[in-house]
């Protein structure tokens, strides 16, 4: 992109957001989805006058998931008799234009941290990993964290009831399984989840899919989202099935066509996000899987106005009546919220004062008996940087945001040969939605158990061929050369 188009493109999104920042409260919640649905546009009308268009490119799924939150969904509210509804039995309509405000100045700081020329330049100072890892190194490093993810989710199901336990995970969501997870040793449940990194990188190093290597890779990824399918977490479940998908045409160096795009946009819809949604709650659910699924697609218009006008997408009012309770009631909380989501591990009897989660500080306000039964809402990408320092944090955390996604965009196009680097942006790639959904603070972890693993086995192995590449030369592995 030169720097003629990147400026023009800083310039107009900067002025797109002043003017709504400046203009927005006083005009129609209408005029402000047409201005959201513009901004979402926005991407895809630069790629037709740039003649150039990577489906893979972060911005244009920020621009999807962005069009599905906070222009479909206000879209839908809209079209009802009665416009937005009640929130569990809050309004969101007094703060809803509000809401999106502050959802058109993200997307345009988004575009403006994305297509300014810091990205590129924070890109060429990141190094290359190298990708010939695949030894008995590797192969020791994935039996060990294998068996012990593993054995981690064996000791949650001993000190759970054994196979009692797992009979009651594997039958879908209900007030027993939630309470299996809700134990002091809950966080056991997550040990299989941090075998999904290692699988889709032991999938990008096999020589073929359909090869053993290749077949114990699908393997550990199927071992590590058995209980995240059956208990319907899609949250989990499509981030590594869309890194797979990545993971197939990167390695190829192909793009999937719109026409396929277009075909496949129905199945994904009912198979990945509105059947797991209608089955996994063990009291509401009628018939198998199958089911479920043929349902749906039989009565589709139903399936996506449930999406539509549901909990699936409800970010935008939740994030409304969150701006109706923080400043005047909930404080803000001055970046507390980020500081619990990096201190997370520590537990909260060893530190008394440690700060509350985003979603949990709203929802024991907003909802106090919902927070008590364990139910969280999602308040969006945006909703956190609200919360911690208003309109202020939610342009600060747009631009960051697309920085980022343009840095990591580039640095992938440095090396996008090479394996490691696809896997690395494979398995990063679909949190652009799921962040938008939940929020940075609340989901960071989930990436960071897919991308954990990929790193430290790329560690491990490299420090192992080090030590025998020095040992071949007859020195000791952590010899330093002597100055002469």
């Amino acid at each position: 992109m030169s720097v003629r188009a990147r400026l023009g493109a800083l310039v107009l999104a900067a002025g797109f957001g002043c003017s709504v920042g400046i203009i927005g409260p006083s005009v129609g919640i209408g005029v402000l989805v047409v201005l959201a649905g513009l901004l979402a546009l926005a991407p895809f009308a630069l790629a037709a006058l740039r003649g150039k268009f990577d489906i893979f490119e972060p911005v244009y799924l920020f621009a999807a998931s962005y069009a599905v939150l906070f222009v479909l969904r206000p879209a839908f509210e809209l079209s009802q008799p009665g416009g937005p509804a009640l929130v569990v039995g809050q309004d969101p309509v007094p703060q809803y234009a509000d809401a999106l405000v502050a959802a058109i100045l993200g997307g345009a700081a988004y575009y403006a941290g994305y297509y300014g020329a810091l990205g590129s330049l924070l890109a060429q100072r990141v190094g290359i990993p190298r990708d010939d890892l695949w030894g008995a190194s590797l192969a020791v490093f994935a039996l060990v964290l294998t068996m012990g993810g593993l054995g981690l989710y064996a000791a949650f199901l001993i000190q759970s009831g054994g196979l009692s336990a797992l009979a009651t995970i594997l039958a879908g969501r209900s007030p027993g399984s939630a309470s299996l997870l809700a134990q002091p040793l809950g966080y056991l449940y997550s040990g299989p989840l941090w075998l999904g990194g290692l699988g889709v990188l032991l999938l990008a190093l096999a020589p073929r899919w359909w090869s053993p290597r290749g077949a114990a890779a699908l393997a550990l990824v199927m071992v590590s989202q058995v209980t995240t399918v059956t208990s319907g977490s899609r949250s989990w479940t499509l981030p590594i099935l869309a890194a797979i998908v990545l993971l197939w045409y990167l390695r190829r160096g192909r793009r999937p066509s719109p026409l396929l795009i277009a075909l496949a946009l129905v199945p994904v819809f009912v198979v990945g996000v509105s059947a797991p949604r209608d089955y996994r709650g063990t009291s509401t659910r009628s018939g198998s899987f199958v089911d479920t699924v043929f349902a749906d697609l039989g009565d589709l218009e139903s399936s996506v106005n449930a999406f539509f006008l549901g909990a699936d997408t409800a970010m935008l009012p939740d994030l409304a009546v969150e701006m109706r309770y923080v400043p005047s009631v909930i404080p803000y909380q001055m970046g507390s919220t980020y500081l619990e989501a990096l201190t997370r591990p520590i537990p909260r009897a060893l530190w008394l004062d440690k700060p509350k989660a985003a979603d949990t500080r709203l929802m024991e306000t907003l909802w106090p008996s919902l927070a008590a039964q364990g139910v969280g809402f999602s308040y969006s990408g945006f909703g956190e940087p609200y919360l911690n320092f208003g309109f202020v944090g939610v342009l600060a955390f747009g631009i960051l945001f697309g920085l980022a996604g343009r840095a990591f965009y580039e640095w992938f196009r440095r090396a996008s040969h090479n394996r490691i680097v696809q896997v690395l942006f494979a398995l990063s790639w679909p949190f652009v939605f799921v962040y938008m959904r939940g929020g940075l603070g609340v989901d960071y972890q989930r990436q960071v158990i897919l991308v954990a693993p990929v790193v430290v086995a790329w560690l491990y192995a490299r420090r192992s061929a080090r030590a025998a590449s020095a040992s071949k030369l007859g020195a000791p592995p952590s010899a330093e050369p002597k100055p002469a």
